[in-house]
């Protein structure tokens, strides 16, 4: 039979204490934070892992799929936030203010969303990745149509590639409607938790709604608790 490892390691330290060998030197751990980064190499491979998300917004600014829109924008909006999320948020398009702070989700919107976030113990900076189902502000604010956030589609699919979240929330119909890949209106897309090959969705109202909706709120904050529940 084959000795194993440990047996033979064990014949050779007798084989050594035989000879006269009374103690066998081992290797010191090494310090600790030997093998961290600096913060050179840690800003690198920050702007590394950033890369793909730089080439898509340079790309959305070239982007004339929807025509309409394409000749009158004043510029597009990234996402933003930090690869390997835990939660993606998505929202229908940019708003104007979005626009010029080249940002999903500022002044009170953005405020609002924090909130929500807070109340469910995500940290907006830390832990969430915003974006838009459309990169490009319709005029007036209105929802996208099907066609403006299909045309953008692509650029949804390989954002989430980059980011690889584990949750999704979807704000407002627009938004689930486009990356559920159905028509169903909201009030049947929300009060669920839907998957999206392996990722836990959940689809609720926008924050817009609520100066509109007497209903939006209480019905995001129900599925909020929802989305909560799955992340723990």
């Amino acid at each position: 039979m084959e000795s194993t490892l440990e047996q033979q390691l064990q014949w050779y330290l007798a084989g050594l204490k035989t000879s006269g060998v009374e103690f066998v030197r081992t290797a010191a751990p090494p310090p600790a934070g030997f093998f961290a980064p600096t913060a050179d190499e840690a800003a690198a491979e920050v702007i590394q892992e950033r890369q793909p998300l730089a080439v898509l917004a340079s790309e959305y600014d070239s982007c004339v799929r929807c025509t309409s829109i394409a000749s009158t924008r004043l510029g597009t909006v990234p996402g933003v936030g930090p690869v390997g999320a835990r939660l993606f948020v998505l929202a229908d398009a940019p708003r104007a203010d979005d626009v010029k702070a080249k940002q999903p989700f500022t002044g009170p919107l953005g405020e609002t969303l924090t909130k929500m976030l807070k109340a469910i113990g995500i940290d907006r900076e830390a832990e969430a990745y915003i974006s838009t189902a459309l990169r490009c502000r319709p005029a007036g604010d209105r929802k996208p149509t099907e066609k403006e956030t299909a045309n953008c589609r692509a650029f949804l699919e390989r954002e989430l590639k980059i980011v690889q979240p584990k949750f999704i929330l979807c704000l407002g119909e627009a938004a689930g409607q486009s990356l559920m890949q159905e028509q169903a209106p909201l009030a049947k897309l929300r009060a669920t938790v839907h998957d999206l090959r392996g990722t836990k969705v959940v689809c609720t109202h926008h924050p817009a709604a609520f100066a509109t909706n007497p209903k939006a709120k209480s019905e995001a904050w129900a599925d909020l608790q929802l989305l909560q529940k799955q992340l723990q």
